[in-house]
């Protein structure tokens, strides 16, 4: 059964405790008919007036006016735009709680990615490190008769090293740089959007007799 469908019987305006809990939702001593008529009220298109409501259902303007009053329209209405104005709030700080959350993870994504590729540097350092400092090359040798031969000697190269030291201290500072960021993120806080409610009175406009 429908609340349109729950008899009930017309028993005067309605305790302030049942404009609680979803008070847009039928009321308690509210019939049927009444029920109607203010879901008319509350759904219209535009600004909210019960000479639009009567016109719309095309009754008699007094005696929805004595509903209104009643049944407390106004306010159960205005209680309704204000759960609207909550709902898309709350789906508002969802979506950008979803947002940020997947932006922080690509974050993490990437500094996850700079540590390892440091960490690769720091091998690639050490790996070069116990290379050799010789390297062969390839020389001509003048002979006294002014003859030139060809031949392969031994060189010290001291730039593998150099170069052994480098890759590792970058690989050093990129592998902390990671580290730094990621405790950063651990502890950060996400922000906290603040969403400004519409004026209720504004939004609902008052309600026109």
């Amino acid at each position: 059964m429908t609340d349109l469908e729950r008899p009930t019987s017309d028993t005067g305006t309605p305790p302030a405790d049942q404009l609680v809990d979803e008070p847009w939702r039928k009321l308690a001593g509210e019939t049927r008919k009444a029920y109607a008529a203010f879901h008319v009220f509350l759904t219209l298109p535009d600004k909210r007036s019960i000479r639009a409501a009567a016109m719309k259902c095309g009754k008699n303007l007094s005696h929805y006016a004595d509903w209104s009053v009643r049944n407390r329209w106004q306010e159960r209405a205005d209680a309704y735009d204000y759960h609207l104005l909550q709902r898309a709030r709350e789906e508002r700080e969802h979506l950008a709680r979803q947002e940020d959350e997947k932006w922080r993870q690509r974050g993490r994504d990437l500094i996850e990615k700079e540590y390892e590729q440091g960490m690769q540097f720091v091998g690639d350092g050490d790996l070069l490190r116990r290379l050799p400092i010789t390297k062969h090359e390839h020389v001509k040798k003048r002979y006294d008769d002014g003859r030139e031969k060809e031949i392969e000697v031994l060189v010290v190269d001291p730039s593998v090293k150099v170069h052994a030291l480098r890759c590792a201290q970058g690989g050093q500072a990129m592998a902390a740089d990671a580290i730094r960021q990621a405790r950063a993120i651990s502890t950060q806080t996400p922000p906290n959007e603040v969403y400004n409610l519409v004026d209720l009175e504004s939004a609902a406009g008052g309600a026109e007799k």
